[in-house]
């Protein structure tokens, strides 16, 4: 099991590479300029990442940064899929 340390050093990691795969195995198509916007907004709160009761605080962020219908795009690939990709 990872610690969060961890887990947070592996978010650090990831790359606009890695979650544009994860967007597209999953069928989810957000184009590259967002996808480094939600890689950033990632990259500042990991602990939002990690903590399932913040995944509705993160996506706000993410619609703020982008747009609502990115967000939602995006929110499998939060829910489902990156922490599965870290540990």
């Amino acid at each position: 099991m990872f610690s969060l340390f961890d887990i947070n050093h592996h978010l650090q990691k990831l790359t606009l590479k890695r979650i544009k795969q994860m967007c597209t195995s999953n069928k989810t198509d957000i184009d590259d300029q967002n996808l480094k916007v939600i890689l950033k907004i990632i990259k500042d709160n990991p602990h939002a990442v990690i903590d399932e009761d913040y995944h509705p605080l993160l996506l706000v962020e993410i619609s703020k940064e982008t747009n609502l219908e990115v967000s939602n795009r995006f929110k499998p690939i939060l829910e489902n899929y990156i922490m599965r990709e870290i540990k």
